[in-house]
């Protein structure tokens, strides 16, 4: 089971978290119960740039926190975007419009190593 140290020294799983908008991406460590249990960071998410460029963001973002070592790794993403498989749908709509029909998860696995399992 992964684990992450509170301020507290209690060990319990966590989730590596992405909050993905036009402007930003937000990341932290989530608790099982939902609750943040790190440090926050936000990085520039150049949504209106290449898809090199936003998919470098993202795995910046999550290469801040500890994923080796976390259960999964949850993104949150803006729509229109297919949830279910991970591909961004976006498209004509001026941000993210770079990585249209392109599978995320695919793209961080092959900027990161150890990938846990997305959601």
């Amino acid at each position: 089971m992964s684990m992450i140290k509170k301020k507290n020294e209690v060990l319990m799983g966590f989730y590596a978290a992405l909050d993905v908008g036009g402007s930003s991406i937000k990341s932290a460590c989530v608790g099982e119960d939902g609750r943040i249990i790190s440090e926050k960071y936000e990085t520039p998410s150049r949504s209106g740039e290449s898809a090199d460029d936003i998919f470098g963001a993202l795995a910046e973002s999550l290469s801040k926190l500890p994923y080796r070592q976390a259960l999964g790794v949850a993104v949150g993403f803006p729509g229109p975007f297919d949830y279910e498989r991970g591909i961004s749908l976006m498209n004509g709509i001026g941000k993210f419009d770079a990585i249209y029909g392109e599978r995320v998860t695919d793209h961080l696995a092959k900027r990161l190593d150890a990938l846990p399992e997305m959601r």
